[in-house]
């Protein structure tokens, strides 16, 4: 699958960038954190649109509102980075 993101200024020193950003998403309406892996992202400023794939990390978990067309928030720990959607 692929989700197109953006990261909030303030939210980290710099937006995450390069090979295996492993956050949790947090699909807007719920509060299951849903364990992901972005396999590359390329270096953009803060507030700036990237387009990543996306890894399901664990086996047993329902990812299944993770569809396509599902906004989501990017979650490290209890803190929301940035925010996206489900693309393909």
């Amino acid at each position: 699958m692929k989700a197109e993101m953006v990261f909030f200024a303030g939210a980290r020193k710099e937006p995450p960038y390069g090979w295996r950003y492993s956050p949790h998403f947090v699909v807007k309406g719920t509060k299951d954190y849903l364990g992901v892996s972005l396999t590359f992202l390329e270096k953009r400023e803060f507030g700036a649109r990237v387009v990543s794939e996306v890894e399901l990390l664990y086996e047993g978990v329902d990812y299944i509102k993770l569809a396509k067309g599902a906004p989501f928030f990017i979650m490290e720990g209890a803190k929301t980075v940035g925010e996206g959607v489900i693309i393909e």
